[in-house]
């Protein structure tokens, strides 16, 4: 990743030119999966990078990789990121509790968005009586207003799409 790092470098070189000086204005965006220990590591040998605020993505928040393969790095970055917020709900816990006795894994929160989605799409047929494309899509709004998942209630915004979730901001430290 050194030949990106160098582009960043320069570019956060630049940024924190053009805000006068002030590096606390510029900041780092990693928006990566397992190989986000690589890109800080190397990061960690270019100062400029390695001492601006560092923002990540869900898909490395609370990451044991890191967290076992770059600690010293993970907490200098700190790496804030977002990730949404599991349900305490009964349903919530008993679902998880019952995923990890039969798997032996964790259980995320997006394991239970696709659980949920999955009930929604079944109890909508059966609903409705149909698993025709057209009237399935027509009657999920309805179905979905009045779910209550493992994961929350199901209701879409005003664009068709899930009501977003609490988020809470991970770091390491």
């Amino acid at each position: 990743f050194c030949p990106y790092l160098q582009q960043g470098r320069d570019q956060a070189q630049e940024a924190i030119t053009r805000m006068g000086g002030d590096a606390g204005r510029v900041g780092v965006l990693l928006i990566a999966y397992d190989e986000a220990v690589r890109i800080i590591k190397q990061a960690s040998q270019c100062d400029t990078l390695y001492n601006l605020v560092w923002f990540g993505s869900d898909s490395i928040a609370k990451s044991q990789v890191i967290a076992s393969d770059a600690p010293l790095e993970a907490n200098h970055l700190r790496l804030f990121s977002p990730l949404a917020r599991e349900p305490d709900s009964t349903k919530y816990l008993d679902l998880r509790a019952r995923f990890v006795e039969a798997t032996g894994s964790e259980f995320s929160i997006y394991q239970v968005y696709l659980y949920d989605a999955a009930l929604i799409l079944a109890k909508t047929i059966i609903e409705i009586g149909s698993d025709n494309a057209t009237d399935v899509t027509y009657a999920l709004t309805g179905v979905c207003e009045n779910t209550y998942g493992a994961s929350g209630w199901l209701r879409l915004n005003e664009y068709g799409d899930r009501a977003p979730p609490p988020y809470d901001i991970w770091y390491y430290a």
